[in-house]
């Protein structure tokens, strides 16, 4: 279960860089290496406010392939992963030391 996109081949190969931010785009790198499947999305969220400058904010959406056949439709987001920068580099982290502690046995 879970929100299913459309995908083109384009897409998996944009998805898997993160040009915009160096740091998070390294984590991304290294967390490929042990789910291949990973794909990061990106967008700015624009708050105006009445009297202050208004406010960027980067939101960052993590979706898995799930590669049936290269079919349409075929990545599924993670919810629990996607939000602001600091929750999709703990979910990163998170792959990185799961794939990490399976290597080691």
């Amino acid at each position: 279960m879970g929100l299913y996109i459309y995908i083109t081949e384009l897409d998996r190969r944009n998805y898997k860089t993160i040009p915009e931010d160096k740091y998070l785009n390294e984590e991304l790198q290294e967390a490929l290496k042990y789910d291949s499947s990973l794909l990061v999305s990106s967008y700015k969220e624009i708050t105006k406010h009445w009297f202050k400058k208004d406010t960027v904010k980067t939101i960052y959406t993590v979706y898995h392939d799930v590669d049936a056949n290269r079919a349409p439709y075929q990545a599924c987001e993670q919810f629990s992963g996607s939000g602001d920068k600091r929750t999709v580099l703990a979910y990163l982290h998170g792959i990185i030391n799961g794939g990490l502690a399976a290597e080691r046995k």
